[in-house]
């Protein structure tokens, strides 16, 4: 099974899911060296192949512009005398963003009207163009309004000067008629004379009000114009002062940013020298465990009677894992089941639930896979084709170091869940070849699954978890799990 995930460079995530955390540290490291190692190949038959030369298309070429000594002319940014220094242009930059920025707040200022003051204060700024542009609007529609009524009183005094012509031309008129009719009688002359005496008071009474008026219009106008003025004056001074302090908060503003990213780049370094020292550490940690693994399979090979089972490879691919040398020869060593017969050649992994229990069926249970060897009784720790949560929700409430064996419906063997302090793990066993062992490179093979549980009762499963089987976790459900697995065998007792 790991020579055909290498060929194919692919893991079905379903079966990676199934693998421990040290399986899988163990096969990303054979499937980086089968990367390397194709890599290598191919370089080496790029070397010995001559490279093709391609055509160019079209006749398309770059001409570079000569300088006076005749190379490409290049101009490298702040070498020439009249370059700015990036300090000097930042600077240059935050004065003309100062200037605008006040230039904006005294333009909103003048729009505001007449009798109402600023609302900007210097010390804030404006929130966004559109709040801006709302407030422009608002005072443009004030200003019109100002405009409307200063029109409107200038047409009432054009109706007062026109009435008032017209009741001198009236006077006028009626002082003609008197004196046409003062010949009439002495008496009504002295009428007349004094109703136009009384005419005339009226008449200058009304000029002097209406020259009043003008000049209140006119002192009016000039206080106006000298407010204006005023106002101007003081918009100008205000937005000199806004742009001196807007220009000292950015400048305030860049050395913090400047402090904050010399900062954050020393703390990067520091975080960099940190993750350097530790992985020079693991560095020196692998190698040194490699060393000793190195040592264990020389002294194995040369402690075994049958070498024939270690290869080069073996020798030098080792990982975290030590190798565990044979308990006895392997020629002592024969297994107490009937081996696999060949059967026809079957896909890399189970198309569904029949072609498992049709695997377990054919092959397995000529092997006596699940069986206790002395009392041929199923045993405790076997179960059927249960999923990985089944499994968990049964070991869940037992204590640490409780396990069972799954038929796995992923890969052609089975599946050992174990109860650890705080999840369960899961550990694939691989019944694709005449022997059982863990999934990964240099496992110890059993002859039969009761060998491997038994083995694993006594020594840890990996160096790192110290996984050491100590319960079975028994059938919980009635009719067990593992029912249809020997439908077609004979009738087993279930130890419980």
């Amino acid at each position: 099974m790991l020579q055909q995930i290498l060929k194919d460079m692919y893991i079905d995530p379903e079966l990676l899911a199934e693998l421990s955390e040290h399986q899988k540290e163990l096969l990303y490291v054979k499937m980086r060296e089968e990367q390397v190692r194709r890599y290598k190949n191919r370089e080496e038959e790029e070397k010995k192949t001559p490279p093709k030369k391609v055509p160019k298309k079209g006749n398309k070429k770059v001409v570079w512009l000569q300088g006076r000594d005749g190379c490409e002319w290049v101009w490298v940014m702040g070498h020439h005398k009249n370059d700015r220094t990036i300090e000097q242009i930042l600077e240059r930059e935050n004065k003309e963003k100062a200037r605008l920025l006040a230039e904006k707040e005294a333009q909103e200022k003048r729009l505001e009207g007449d009798d109402e003051k600023p609302e900007t204060t210097p010390g804030k700024t404006p929130v966004c163009n559109q709040e801006s542009t709302d407030t422009m609007k608002k005072q443009e529609l004030k200003m019109k309004g100002k405009e409307k009524e200063g029109e409107e009183r200038q047409k009432k005094l054009k109706e007062e000067e026109e009435r008032l012509k017209k009741e001198e031309e009236k006077l006028e008129r009626e002082r003609k008629k008197a004196e046409a009719e003062a010949y009439a009688s002495m008496k009504e002359l002295r009428q007349q004379q004094a109703k136009m005496a009384k005419e005339e008071a009226e008449k200058k009474k009304k000029d002097q009000e209406l020259k009043e008026k003008k000049e209140q219009l006119k002192r009016e106008r000039e206080q106006k114009q000298k407010e204006q003025r005023e106002q101007e004056e003081q918009l100008r001074k205000d937005e000199e002062a806004r742009r001196e302090e807007l220009y000292m908060s950015l400048k305030q503003i860049r050395e913090e940013q400047k402090k904050a990213s010399m900062k954050e780049r020393d703390k990067a370094d520091k975080i960099f020298q940190v993750q350097l020292r530790e992985s020079k550490r693991a560095d020196k940690d692998r190698s040194h465990r490699a060393k000793i693994a190195r040592e264990e399979v020389r002294r194995s090979r040369i402690l075994s009677k049958d070498l024939t089972h270690l290869t080069i490879q073996e020798e030098l691919i080792v990982m975290d894992k030590r190798i565990v040398p044979p308990e006895k020869p392997l020629e002592e060593e024969k297994p107490s089941l009937p081996l696999r017969k060949r059967q026809a050649p079957r896909p890399p992994k189970p198309t569904g639930h029949k072609s498992v229990v049709e695997w377990f069926q054919k092959e397995e249970c000529e092997r006596q896979a699940g069986l206790l060897k002395d009392t041929k009784e199923i045993a405790p720790w076997f179960h059927g084709i249960i999923t990985r949560q089944q499994a968990e929700y049964l070991l869940f409430p037992k204590a640490e170091g409780h396990f069972l064996v799954r038929v796995s419906n992923r890969i052609w063997g089975y599946a050992l869940s174990f109860r650890d302090k705080e999840r369960a793990k899961h550990f694939l066993i691989d019944a694709s070849g005449s022997m059982y062992s863990f999934f990964g490179q240099d496992q110890k093979d059993h002859a039969s699954l009761e060998d491997l549980v038994q083995f694993h009762m006594r020594m840890p499963i990996s160096e790192m978890g110290k996984e050491v089987l100590k319960t079975p976790c028994v059938q919980a459900a009635n009719p067990p799990d593992y029912e249809e697995l020997f439908s077609n065998q004979d009738n087993h007792n279930t130890v419980l």
